[in-house]
């Protein structure tokens, strides 16, 4: 499949060795290719073998792929993958199994835009629902299956009428031993049923008074916004934009939820 066959202009394809970031404001994707030119399409498709947990792959809140499958890879289909919006994946399949899927992305666009959505994201219980089934994932009922989108399997939204009751943006103070820096962070959570702890991450913004931080020299740190308390963190990462990686457990230091 070439970048944009049968598809619209706004749709790109990509593979390993290229950086892709999600722009929750804009709800496009900011990929650098392996020469350094950077394009902001609404639609990426992964092509070839999935995404590993060594590419830089970020979805929302700056999630990368390797925290996002740290028990392993389970997308929807073969195709979706939850917390990683307006990405579909289209590795090499055998040809019925991979036309099949070009027919899912495409429907997947069309559903987009007929719902005047600027973001197209499976839903978290289907995809782990699809995960615990024992049907084979290929075979003529499984083509028919990936042929067809279901509407309710996705979550079609815009960025003027979403809202998230985990997501904080704004000013924060990073502490990093003796060092208190200011900064602007990106960050949201969930509440992991596993552990029963809530984990919250996301990112630091680019900035001069960051950049003599390095990782994985400096990991821990915390993170404090306003009066608030002071949270423990860990940095994880910088990423190709110059961006901190942080991450936590435990009580976020952005109220959550109905505190918010």
């Amino acid at each position: 499949m070439t970048a944009t066959t049968r598809l619209p202009s706004d749709v790109i394809g990509v593979s390993a060795g290229t950086a892709c970031e999600f722009d929750e404001d804009t709800d496009r994707w900011a990929v650098r290719h392996p020469g350094g030119a950077v394009e902001h399409p609404r639609i990426i498709v992964w092509r070839g073998a999935g995404p590993s947990p060594r590419d830089h792959l970020v979805g929302r809140a700056g999630v990368t792929i390797g925290q996002a499958w740290r028990d392993g890879p389970h997308p929807f289909l073969g195709v979706a993958i939850a917390g990683f919006p307006n990405l579909f994946l289209l590795p090499g399949d055998r040809r019925l199994v991979t036309n099949a899927r070009r027919r899912h992305i495409r429907g997947g666009v069309e559903l987009m835009e007929c719902a005047g959505a600027t973001r197209i994201e499976v839903r978290l219980s289907v995809q782990r629902a699809f995960g615990r089934e024992s049907r084979p994932v290929s075979g003529r009922a499984f083509r028919r299956r990936l042929r067809r989108v279901d509407p309710d399997d996705y979550e079609l939204t815009s960025a003027a009428d979403r809202t998230d009751p985990d997501l904080y943006e704004g000013p924060a103070m990073l502490v990093v031993g003796p060092q208190r820096v200011s900064a602007d962070v990106h960050l949201t959570g969930h509440l992991d049923p596993r552990d029963g702890h809530f984990h919250w991450y996301g990112r630091i913004s680019r900035d001069p008074s960051t950049d003599t931080l390095t990782t994985p020299s400096t990991p821990a740190a915390a993170l404090q916004i306003g009066d608030g308390p002071v949270r423990s963190a860990r940095l994880t990462e910088r990423d190709p934009w110059g961006n901190l990686r942080v991450t936590g457990i435990g009580v976020p230091p952005y109220p959550v939820g109905e505190d918010a």
